[in-house]
């Protein structure tokens, strides 16, 4: 059970970093800045990556943990967690390819999607 607890702890600390890269984008395009004036582009990105690798190396250690124990979540839940991961990654490009739809991505769609994303991952609905 320890690793599960480990492989948890680091994949909510990537799930961190995911949305503090995406939130520091959509902020500063959300506020008329281009990408190439923004100073901290490349470690907001990097942070949205690294977040991004940790939270899918872990979620895959913590299902090989979870899939020997009875009662294990269904392959739908994985297939919606993996679609969630997709969502992620794109966004990162939403800010400044659409600089109009960045506020509606920090306002909106970054709370829904973590909501959503707790709600699976909680309650397990399949």
């Amino acid at each position: 059970m320890q690793s599960y607890m480990l492989f948890k702890t680091i994949h909510l600390v990537g799930v961190f970093l995911i949305f503090i890269g995406l939130a520091g984008l959509a902020t500063h395009a959300a506020n008329g800045g281009q990408k190439r004036e923004n100073a901290v582009y490349g470690p907001l990105t990097g942070l949205h990556g690294l977040g991004l690798l940790l939270a899918i190396v872990c979620g895959f250690g913590m299902w090989a943990v979870v899939m020997r124990t009875p009662g294990s979540p269904s392959a739908a839940w994985l297939v919606t967690k993996l679609i969630v991961w997709v969502l992620l990654a794109v966004a990162a490009v939403v800010p400044y390819r659409w600089p109009r739809h960045a506020r509606a991505v920090l306002a909106v769609g970054l709370p829904l999607l973590g909501a959503f994303v707790a709600v699976i991952a909680v309650l397990k609905p399949f």
